[in-house]
């Protein structure tokens, strides 16, 4: 007869044929642990505390289950409504920056307002909205424009003044910076005024100095103030000019001269024009080659012959003196 025994092996165990099933065995904690939220339905778990973990056992060849651990136990908590707090739009508090209110003409009147909008209005408690606009005063300073340029001077010199201005662009407000001066004064042109030359009027002008043939002649004026700073300055105290530059006349000269022989004791004359007139000069009295009438005694009797005869000039001639 032949006997067989049947070993079987289970976690390095060598395990014959009988039962070594451990079931679970435990305690469930006294309390359930803190709600896993405050609000909106959490769960909060009692923790089932293991002393000894089940082991399987088998009993002639075939396993035999140890009774399991139970589970932790959850249930649900604080199923109220979570608090919504009002909730803006950009986030945060919400506010725009800080806008600077302006009036009709564009200028600041000394107040500025910040605003902001509700993405999500307050529930269940949760914390309220607050102002959706808000307003404060501001410093404003003063705002001016811009020197103009400087004006012309009151005097050209001696000392005058000119003048810039500005013009208020915006008033000051509440603590703001007051306004500067709107105008602006300074000297200008110190230096002395040019003093000009005084002079006379011209006296009338004094005699040729000569008739005809080119002359000249004379005025004059005094000065009663010499120029100073650049002033005009005095012109000539007398002045030239020509006269009487017409050619001077030229009066005919002429003379008589004897011409021909002797008649007797007469003779003529011929005029002779040696200079005619010109320019208004005297003209001659008679013409050129003009023959005169007989002059008497104008011969002297002459001995025509050296010799004498009958104790005297036997003949003789005229001749002209």
């Amino acid at each position: 007869m032949i006997i067989m025994i049947c070993i079987y092996c289970l976690n390095n165990k060598i395990v014959e044929g009988y039962d070594q099933t451990q079931n679970c065995i435990g305690t469930y904690d006294q309390y359930y642990e803190p709600c896993s939220l405050t609000c909106g339905g959490g769960t909060q778990k009692l923790a089932f505390n293991v002393d000894i973990d089940p082991v399987s056992g088998y009993f002639r060849g075939n396993q035999k289950e140890p009774v399991p651990c139970p589970l932790d136990l959850t249930r649900e908590c604080n199923t109220h409504n979570c608090p919504i707090n009002c909730e803006y739009v950009r986030g945060g508090d919400g506010w725009s920056n800080w806008i600077k209110n302006l009036d009709s003409n564009g200028k600041q009147i000394g107040t500025e307002t910040r605003t902001r909008k509700i993405k999500i209005n307050e529930k269940y408690g949760g914390i309220p909205c607050g102002n959706l606009t808000e307003t404060r005063n501001h410093d404003v300073n003063c705002v001016q424009s811009a020197w103009s340029n400087w004006g012309a001077c009151s005097k050209p010199c001696g000392g005058g003044t000119k003048i810039r201005t500005r013009s208020i662009l915006q008033e000051k407000k509440n603590g703001g910076q007051s306004c500067g001066p709107s105008s602006n004064t300074r000297s200008c042109n110190t230096h002395n005024c040019p003093i000009n030359c005084v002079q006379s009027d011209w006296s009338n002008w004094g005699q040729c100095s000569r008739s005809c043939a080119g002359g000249t002649q004379t005025r004059t004026r005094s000065t009663s103030q010499v120029n100073m700073y650049g002033g005009i300055k005095c012109g000539p105290s007398s002045n030239t000019r020509s006269c009487n530059a017409h050619k001077c006349p030229i009066n005919c000269v002429g003379k008589w001269e004897w011409t021909g022989n002797c008649s007797g004791s007469q003779r003529r004359q011929k005029y002779r024009i040696t200079r005619k007139s010109a320019y208004g000069g005297r003209p001659c009295n008679y013409y050129n080659g003009q023959i005169s009438g007989w002059h008497q005694n104008a011969c002297n009797r002459h001995c025509r012959y050296r010799k004498w005869y009958c104790g005297g000039c036997c003949s003789y001639e005229w001749r002209g003196k």
